[in-house]
C-alpha cells in the first residue's frame, strides 16, 4: 500500500520509486524467467545487440511472473491509483540498445484515460548508464503540452526501428515549426532538466504513462521489463483508444520480436481462474482483445 504522502507524490510528480520492494532471492528467480522468455523468443540464438529486443506479453508467459502481477506490492498501489476496477493493458520484456529519446507512452491526456507503467530493472542503472530519466509533473497540462516538441527526437528514433515513417516526422516538424539542426529548448537532448531514477535490482518504478521520460548511456543488452495497467474505460473514446493500442502492439510485435504471434495475451493469463487477474482482464475478454 502507498502512504498518503506517496500517493500525493505520484499524483503531483507522476512517478514513485519503491526501493528494494523485491528481495534478492525473488530477483534471482525473476531474472531466470526473464532470460528464459527472451531466449525462447530468439529460439536460443545469441542476442546480436544491434537493435532492441522486446517481447510483448512477457509477464503473462510464466507462472512466477503472473503471480507478480497480482502480488500485493504491485496490485494494491495500482488499485489505489487507478481504482478497484482497473484493467490490465500489457507487459513487455526488453534488452535495450543505445539511448531512449524523450517521449511519453500516451499522447491522449485530454481523454482522461489514465495508465500506469511498472518498470523493473534487472541490472544496476544510473544517470549516465541507462536509468529512467523523468520530467516531474510533465503528465499534467499545460506543462505536458508545452513539452510536445521533445517528441522530435523519439520520432527520429522509431523511424530507425521501423515503427514510423519520414512522412510522419515531416508532418510533426511542420506542426511544431521545428527547424532541424537547432536545439530544442536551447539544450541537447541529454541535458533536458530532469530527475534520474537510479535503480538497483529489487527497486520498482511506478510512473504515469503521460510522463515524459528517456534514458541515456546505458549498456547494450540492459534488461528491463514492464507491467502496464489502465483505468477501466468508460467512454467510447477510451474504448476506441484501447483498441488502437491493441493494434499498435501487434505492429510492434512484428518489428521487435523474433517469434511472431497473432495473440497479444497468453491463454493461461487471459482465462486465469485467479480472482485478481480475472478482474483486470474481464474488459479485454468482453471487447474481444485477445
Amino acid at each position: 500500500m502507498l502512504t498518503p504522502q506517496q500517493k500525493a507524490h505520484f499524483e503531483t510528480f507522476g512517478f514513485i520509486v519503491r526501493r528494494q520492494l523485491l528481495s534478492s532471492e525473488e530477483m534471482a528467480a525473476i531474472t531466470a524467467e526473464f532470460e528464459d522468455v527472451l531466449n525462447e523468443d530468439r529460439q536460443n540464438k545469441a542476442f546480436a545487440g544491434e537493435t532492441r529486443h522486446a517481447v510483448s506479453g512477457f509477464a503473462e508467459k510464466r507462472l512466477l511472473l503472473r503471480q507478480l502481477v497480482e502480488d500485493d506490492r504491485i496490485y494494491l498501489p495500482i488499485e489505489q491509483l487507478l481504482g478497484p476496477d482497473f484493467i490490465w493493458q500489457s507487459s513487455d520484456g526488453n534488452l535495450y540498445v543505445g539511448d531512449t529519446a524523450w517521449h511519453r507512452d500516451a499522447a491522449d491526456l485530454e481523454l482522461n484515460f489514465k495508465r500506469i507503467k511498472v518498470a523493473v530493472y534487472l541490472d544496476p542503472v544510473g544517470r549516465d548508464t541507462g536509468c529512467l530519466r523523468v520530467i516531474p509533473g510533465s503528465h499534467r497540462a499545460p506543462f505536458h503540452d508545452e513539452l510536445r516538441p521533445l517528441n522530435y527526437w523519439r520520432k527520429k528514433q522509431v523511424i530507425l526501428e521501423g515503427r514510423s515513417t519520414q512522412a510522419e516526422l515531416d508532418q510533426f516538424i511542420k506542426e511544431m515549426n521545428i527547424t532541424e539542426g537547432e536545439l530544442l529548448f536551447g539544450v541537447e537532448s541529454s541535458d533536458v532538466p530532469c530527475v534520474p531514477l537510479e535503480s538497483q535490482p529489487g527497486d520498482v518504478v511506478f510512473f504515469n504513462q503521460h510522463l515524459y521520460h528517456s534514458s541515456f548511456g546505458g549498456a547494450t543488452g540492459r534488461r528491463m521489463f514492464t507491467m502496464n495497467f489502465a483505468v477501466n474505460p468508460t467512454t467510447d473514446e477510451q474504448v476506441t483508444l484501447l483498441r488502437k493500442n491493441y493494434e499498435i502492439g501487434a505492429k510492434n510485435r512484428r518489428v521487435m520480436q523474433h517469434t511472431i504471434s497473432d495473440r497479444k495475451y497468453d491463454e493461461a493469463f487471459l482465462h486465469s481462474d485467479r480472482p485478481r487477474i480475472k478482474g483486470m482482464v474481464a474488459k479485454l475478454v468482453e471487447l474481444g482483445l485477445e
